[in-house]
């Protein structure tokens, strides 16, 4: 499911509707929260810009950059709180273009959603889809 782009327009964000599911998490045992996969690609026809992204993104972090003239896409893994406005990452792993991974980053801590981000409107669309799998199915029928 697409969620959003980035302003420069190099890098489309999707949901992985077929991973959603709810876990009680230790953060608020009381609480279901969401988990689902997202994955980061180029938008059609905006890959050079897009490895060109992820590379000054990656040089601004100090991270290393080798293997990422290839660079692919990035599957992060989320738990969303829809009620407190928070999200997690579980994992996020990026890939090159032959599938081979160039990078894992683990578990990361709770933190406030940041509006009007992309992590905003993956928060938001998760928790869409979170408040319609809950509505129950009519169960009435016309006799």
């Amino acid at each position: 499911m697409f969620v959003a782009s980035t302003k420069n327009g190099s890098t489309e964000y999707y949901l992985q509707t077929e991973t959603y599911k709810t876990v009680t998490n230790a953060y608020n045992e009381n609480n279901n929260f969401i988990e689902i996969w997202s994955k980061a690609v180029a938008a059609k026809g905006k890959l050079t810009s897009f490895r060109k992204d992820e590379v000054d993104s990656r040089k601004r972090h100090t991270l290393s950059t080798q293997g990422y003239s290839q660079y692919q896409s990035t599957m992060t893994k989320y738990q969303f709180d829809c009620l407190n406005n928070k999200e997690k990452r579980i994992e996020s792993v990026d890939y090159d273009n032959n599938g081979m991974v160039l990078d894992e980053v683990g578990e990361g801590e709770w933190q406030d959603v940041i509006p009007e981000t992309i992590g905003d409107a993956l928060l938001k669309s998760a928790c869409l889809l979170h408040a319609l799998k809950e509505i129950p199915e009519d169960t009435t029928s016309n006799k």
